[in-house]
């Protein structure tokens, strides 16, 4: 049987609700008569945390079995941000069971002004509320996923921008995609600041959104349950593809506990544009007339190594309301000195500029560095943002694997060869190619299994990528070519416009400097023949190489196999002439009577050569001789011509070899090229009948 005196608390009301404390907190609590008797003036009291209680009266009667809602005359001020803990009871004279009275610890919190700082770095798309505590992303027009597509830059945008973004792919009409903030109470002039970009997809280049596409800010007052447009950027904003600020003013929401939230969609069209919209360094504050803040340090992904010094790159943004000049930015390597430099540049308000140092640091051997910098602008009313400590960068040192496509099928190569991949594209993407493996027969005549790339058509981009390494100052990469029918063994010629270039990157593939290009010109024997390009301009640098072949823009008749083997990385020794092509008419209509001889030879050695011995033999018969008083310095290439023309009196088949004779050169694999086929047509055509012709056998019946 219920005692006729027993009331209390059954409940703090709000709390588990609010999406944080405001300044000013009602405190109401639910209050029960268990008892068999109406109750009058109950006392009734809360706290907060450890502090005193406030007493109050609940006047008027509550009947047996009923509840009613009190109010405290006096709400709960919350002054500091932070954990609270709220308890409330009852204290009614003669209580007979006061084990009910009371509701305690029912925890609660009061937003700070300002939700942390999120520069996603570490961001890989499914990790955002574990590396920014607070932060959630969610999918769908009313947010109510836990998850979304929002994901990190790869490693190509992440090195243009010098940081990681959080970045959403537009391409379709499904994507409504959200990045949302923790609670937070802004204050007086409080303002939203971001960087944003837009690229193409999985790239760099400017670009524009689609029709209806955007990223827009939001907010919440409610936690969440609504929320409502701050600013919209769509295709009118023209947003570039390099990171700039934006701000946004909050100060309409002073006294509030809100949220933000960025939303990315592509509206109900599908555009044509490809794009990925970027965000990042998201941060609420009061700006200050002077902040300097450094955004980043530009440095190459971890797995891209660097040489054996850098001239540190920083972007620094000014994120105070005047402009800045006369920037000092130091940096230092872990256990050096520092290196210090004022840069004479202006820097507007919102504005990010990229500084780059005059003095290098210095990595005097292979290992993992860690780079430090920082601003020291004077009256800087910000000093939290100034520095970027520790970030960690290795010299790989000489290390290259030379590879000579044993066992490539054409879908191995990173398995055979680690660090070693393929690419498509003008810029390279992705991880496959159409480089393939040569066939049986082709294996068998040149005498090793190659990588080839069949070209005939207007399509062709492929790349083979090498890994980093570090070249030195007398460092060549050697290489072997040949050219045959598409899965034959037969001389072949490449198209007009057709070319397969090795190339050099000394910043982990965003751009790409040639080093060696093959065209229609160079007229390569079937046979593989050693090719070699000086490095040493990269010493002290890291670098990866490439093999990039296209057949440009025209379709030409031309349908042939490119190969490629043996590539190494060597020494320079010091006597090395090498014959790089030949300039012969083209021989797929048949060569002339008689023509001037030009071969282009380069010096691969270290050793100034003074002269230059050539010779060539017509079908094997007496060289013919000539040598050329042409001073050639190490690394340099010349086009010598015979004085006399070389002569072909007859129609038909002639073999043509050439070669370099220098006493004492160190490496003959480059000197000659032996047996190419050429053809002097007749001067008039066969009279023809068609006898026996079908249709399908013109070429058989007259060759």
């Amino acid at each position: 049987t219920p005692p006729a005196n027993d009331v209390g608390v059954t409940a703090i009301n709000d709390l588990g609700s609010l999406c944080g404390l405001p300044n000013l907190f009602p405190v109401r609590v639910k209050i029960r008569n268990y008892g068999t008797q109406a109750q009058t003036n109950i006392p009734v009291s809360y706290k907060v945390n450890n502090g005193n209680p406030t007493n109050q009266v609940l006047t008027g009667s509550l009947a047996p079995g009923d509840s009613t809602i009190y109010t405290f005359s006096v709400p709960f001020s919350a002054i500091n941000s932070g954990q609270y803990s709220f308890s409330a009871w009852t204290s009614l004279n003669g209580d007979a069971f006061t084990q009910n009275d009371s509701i305690k610890d029912v925890e609660t919190f009061k937003a700070s002004s300002a939700p942390s700082f999120i520069d996603f770095t570490g961001f890989t798309g499914s990790n955002l509320k574990n590396i920014f505590p607070g932060w959630t992303e969610k999918g769908g027009s009313l947010s109510t996923d836990t998850t979304s597509l929002w994901q990190n830059s790869n490693d190509v945008q992440t090195t243009y921008f010098g940081t990681t973004t959080s970045r959403i792919n537009l391409y379709t009409n499904n994507r409504k995609e959200w990045v949302i903030s923790p609670a937070f109470a802004p204050v007086n002039n409080s303002v939203l600041r971001f960087k944003m970009a837009l690229t193409t997809w999985n790239n760099t280049a400017s670009t524009t959104l689609g029709g209806d596409d955007s990223v827009i800010v939001k907010v919440s007052t409610n936690c969440g349950a609504s929320w409502e447009d701050l600013q919209a950027y769509t295709l009118d904003d023209n947003i570039g593809n390099s990171l700039a600020v934006f701000s946004v003013p909050l100060s309409q929401y002073v006294g509030q506990t809100i949220q933000i939230a960025f939303y990315g969609t592509d509206g109900t069209s599908d555009d044509t544009p490809d794009n990925d919209i970027h965000i990042d360094d998201i941060e609420v504050l009061i700006p200050s007339p002077i902040d300097a803040r450094l955004s980043s340090l530009v440095l190459p992904p971890a797995n891209c190594g660097v040489g054996s010094s850098i001239f540190l790159r920083v972007q620094v943004t000014n994120n105070g309301s005047t402009p800045m000049t006369s920037i000092p930015v130091s940096c230092r390597i872990a256990g050096q000195a520092p290196v210090n430099q004022t840069f004479n540049q202006t820097i507007a308000p919102n504005a990010t500029a990229l500084l780059t140092f005059t003095t290098p640091l210095l990595l005097p051997s292979p290992g993992d560095y860690f780079i430090s910098a920082w601003v020291s602008v004077t009256g800087d009313g910000n000093i939290l943002n100034d520095s970027i400590k520790n970030k960690k960068v290795t010299r790989l040192g000489g290390q290259f694997t030379n590879i000579n496509f044993t066992n490539f099928t054409g879908s191995n190569l990173s398995t055979l060869n680690p660090g070693w991949v393929e690419s498509t594209g003008n810029v390279p993407t992705g991880t496959f190619s159409d480089w393939t493996s040569s066939s049986t027969g082709q294996t068998t005549a040149l005498g090793s299994n190659t990588a080839k790339l069949e070209i005939f058509s207007s399509f062709s981009r492929d790349w083979l990528i090498s890994p980093n390494f570090e070249p030195s100052a007398n460092s060549t990469l050697k290489f072997k070519v040949a050219i045959t029918t598409a899965f034959g063994t037969n001389t072949a010629s490449m198209g007009s416009d057709d070319s397969v270039i090795v190339r050099a990157s000394t910043n982990c593939g965003l751009t790409w400097s040639n080093l060696k290009v093959f065209t229609k010109t160079n007229v390569l024997p079937n046979q593989l023949r050693e090719f070699q390009v000086f490095l040493g301009q990269f010493s002290g640098q890291a670098i990866s190489i490439a093999v990039f072949a296209t057949d440009g823009t025209i379709d030409d008749l031309e349908d042939y196999d490119f190969h490629i083997d043996d590539i190494a990385l060597g020494l320079a020794l010091p006597n090395d002439l090498g014959l790089e092509s030949l300039d012969i008419p083209n021989s797929t209509c048949g060569i002339p009577s008689t023509f001037p001889l030009k071969v282009k030879i380069g010096n691969f050695g270290t050793a100034l050569q003074g002269s230059v011995i050539l010779k060539y033999s017509i079908n094997n018969q007496t060289p013919v001789e000539e040598t050329f008083n042409q001073s050639l310095a190490s690394g340099e290439v010349a086009v010598l011509t015979f004085t006399n023309p070389i002569q072909f009196p007859n129609q038909g088949n002639y073999s043509l070899s050439v070669w370099i004779a220098l006493t004492g050169d160190q490496n003959v694999l480059n000197d000659s090229i032996k047996n190419l086929q050429l053809v002097r047509s007749p001067s008039f055509l066969s009279t023809t009948n068609f006898n026996n012709y079908t249709g399908a056998n013109l070429s058989t019946i007259l060759p």
